[in-house]
């Protein structure tokens, strides 16, 4: 009896005097005595489900609007886009061998824009199509691509200043002082030289055609590089020099022929004048 707690023996007398000979059971435990299962640290919650449709763009959950606009529909390409998307892609793979293999790419590319220019002049020429002039504007393309190339590179480097109007003037008042007569004196003196002409008649060319050409190169170029290093990004000004290019070298070749004619009839006129 002396095991047994105060209560329970309290409830033992009340039987005995009862004549109940069995105590009732104890009552019974509201909840188990074992641990609840381990739950990781990291384990998170489980949320519940949203009930409902989701929410369409610029509403919140529950259908009320969100607070900030919805976002601005694509604007519609401009007419130049539009006008220029069927060459743009043969613009971005110029871009990359441009930037992959940029000498390769002037070796192959500065042939065909001086061939395109002798053709397009010998066609306003109006004359019989002379396949020797078309080789003498490869063979010249061919010399004066890399060092064209690395010029244009190196006005891209420097005169970069604060203002980039002053930047522009700069660069293109250097390529005109510089680069301009020295290519028109090269372009001359080599389509005489490889004409069959000699050293003498060679300068003779250059005296004749130069002082006609850089006037006009003057006028024209200046207008292109202003625009080329204003509005053209640097990976795609190569692509457009190429584009004028082929209209001054037309007017190139067409001034080359003229010129050609005028010495031989000003050769041929002593000739005549000494026979009669």
């Amino acid at each position: 009896m002396s095991s047994l707690t105060p209560l329970r023996q309290l409830l033992l007398r009340n039987c005995s005097r009862s004549g109940w000979t069995r105590l009732p059971p104890p009552p019974r435990r509201l909840y188990s005595s074992q641990p609840p299962p381990h739950r990781p640290s990291n384990a998170l919650p489980r949320s519940p489900k949203p009930e409902g449709p989701r929410p369409g763009p610029g509403q919140q959950p529950g259908g009320a609007k969100s607070s900030s606009p919805p976002p601005p529909p694509p604007a519609k390409p401009s007419r130049l886009s539009r006008f220029l998307e069927p060459v743009m892609p043969f613009f971005r793979w110029y871009d990359r061998q441009q930037r992959d293999r940029p000498y390769i790419t002037q070796l192959c590319v500065t042939p065909i824009i001086y061939v395109l220019g002798d053709l397009s002049a010998q066609a306003i020429g109006g004359g019989d199509y002379d396949p020797h002039r078309t080789l003498r504007a490869i063979v010249i393309a061919a010399v004066v691509a890399i060092p064209s190339y690395q010029w244009f590179m190196f006005l891209g480097r420097h005169f970069n200043y604060s203002s980039p109007a002053l930047s522009t003037a700069v660069k293109v008042v250097v390529n005109q002082i510089v680069f301009g007569p020295l290519f028109n004196v090269y372009f001359f003196y080599s389509q005489a030289l490889l004409s069959g002409e000699g050293p003498a008649g060679a300068l003779e060319r250059v005296k004749t055609a130069v002082p006609v050409s850089l006037p006009r190169a003057f006028v024209y170029w200046p207008i292109v590089m202003a625009f080329n290093f204003t509005y053209i990004q640097p990976q795609s000004r190569s692509v457009v020099a190429g584009m004028f290019a082929v209209v001054w070298q037309s007017y190139l070749s067409w001034l080359n022929t003229r010129t050609e004619e005028e010495e031989r009839v000003e050769t041929a006129e002593p000739v005549s004048v000494a026979a009669s």
